[in-house]
C-alpha cells in the first residue's frame, strides 16, 4: 500500500471547532473524464476546497481549524 495524500486537520480547541463531516467534505476525489472503470490513483482528480495544497503546506479553512497536506 502506498499513501498518495494525507490531509491533517488541526483544531485550536480540544473539543474541536468544526464537525468532522464538514471538514472531510472539503476534499473530493473525482474520476477523470473518459475513465469508465478507475484502476489507478492517476484515474482520479483530487479537489481541495480553496485550491490544492503542496506537501507541508498549511491553510486555515474555517475559523479555528487549519488543514495541512502531509504527503
Amino acid at each position: 500500500m502506498a499513501t498518495r495524500g494525507l490531509y491533517v486537520f488541526k483544531h485550536d480547541s480540544q473539543l474541536g471547532n468544526a464537525h468532522a463531516h464538514s471538514l472531510f467534505s472539503r476534499i473530493q476525489p473525482k474520476v477523470r473524464d473518459g475513465i469508465a472503470v478507475p484502476r489507478d490513483f492517476a484515474d482520479y482528480d483530487i479537489h481541495v476546497e480553496g485550491g490544492s495544497l503542496n506537501p507541508g503546506e498549511r491553510r486555515e479553512i474555517v475559523p479555528g481549524v487549519s488543514m495541512m497536506r502531509r504527503c
